[in-house]
């Protein structure tokens, strides 16, 4: 392009970006950055670490937190740090997620919000770690953070889906039904898995 005389722009490089990673050569791509500016850097970056992060390299991923932590390249956002967190618990790396979420992104400045607090608890119920998911909703609720009908879809299907039958319950009657915070999805799980429990009249 620049032979042309044609500076390519940050669309440009992003596809570029995302075709490789698509490929397999996220690591490849940081000759790329050289090239970016400083303020984009960020939107490509964070195409590397999911695109690594997608292959099960999740140390790679780290490292390239680490280039952005550093001051080799831009500071992540909060989008980089879900993107890394659900990458490890995804591979089963549930202390490596968790430390990222309460510890290194405060140490960051960033507070985890709804949408990264969803993520975790999805893949958290995923690989049936029920606990580990009741945990990080208190830390959740200390923190401030309000539940959206997401999060509420998300753990009354986790504890159905773990056998904690009485804890979705006691879930939906103590937090779900004040808040109003129900909607059709939360109701298609209530259905799904409470009418077949209980017998015909």
């Amino acid at each position: 392009m620049r032979k042309r005389g044609c500076n390519p722009s940050l669309v440009s490089y992003n596809a570029i970006v995302h075709g490789l990673c698509t490929e397999g050569g996220c690591m490849r791509t940081y000759q790329l950055f050289k090239e970016v500016p400083m303020q984009a850097y960020v939107v490509t970056l964070n195409t590397v670490i999911k695109g690594l992060c997608q292959m099960g390299k999740v140390e790679d991923a780290l490292k390239v937190l680490g280039d952005m932590t550093s001051g080799k390249f831009c500071s992540p956002d909060a989008v980089t740090f879900t993107i890394i967190i659900t990458g490890g618990l995804s591979i089963g790396r549930i202390d490596d997620g968790l430390d990222l979420l309460h510890n290194t992104m405060l140490e960051r400045g960033f507070s985890p919000g709804i949408v990264t607090y969803n993520t975790v608890l999805r893949e958290l119920f995923e690989l049936q770690k029920a606990n580990e998911a009741m945990k990080v909703i208190r830390s959740m609720v200390d923190d401030g953070v309000i539940a959206d009908s997401i999060t509420n879809t998300i753990i009354t299907g986790g504890l159905f889906e773990s056998g904690q039958i009485d804890e979705a319950k006691k879930f939906w009657e103590n937090i779900i039904w004040p808040s109003n915070l129900h909607d059709n999805y939360v109701y298609a799980v209530i259905v799904k898995r409470v009418l077949p429990c209980r017998p015909l009249e």
